[in-house]
């Protein structure tokens, strides 16, 4: 029996902004709320490997601003599963993932 393969490569792009807001009285005069913007990036690869019946999931990080360690790899991890929770049985979105998400904060993907 002839083995069948297959190989998908997608790149990602995982940015995360938040501001953060500063209370009043903290600011000199009191009135401005003083916002600060955070921003971190990852460039994250999946690599998704098909070999018979069987398919194999790899993620490599390529290149990461300020996030730690491997959270870019769960942030995507998290991000597609909840893609998928999002559809119905047909793959028509039935909600949106950034529903999810808090008006303070933005993700992109």
């Amino acid at each position: 029996m002839e083995e069948e393969q297959a190989h998908i490569r997608t790149g990602y792009s995982v940015k995360l902004i938040c501001e953060e807001k500063k209370d009043p009285g903290l600011v000199k005069g009191g009135s401005e709320t003083g916002k600060k913007q955070i921003e971190l990036k990852a460039e994250v690869i999946e690599d998704r490997n098909f070999q018979n019946y069987h398919e194999t999931v790899d993620y490599d990080i390529v290149s990461s601003e300020g996030i730690g360690f491997d959270h870019a790899k769960i942030i995507l991890c998290a991000f597609l599963a909840l893609q998928n929770v999002t559809r119905d049985e047909d793959g028509i979105t039935i909600m949106s993932i950034y529903d999810f998400l808090l008006k303070e904060n933005s993700l992109e993907l």
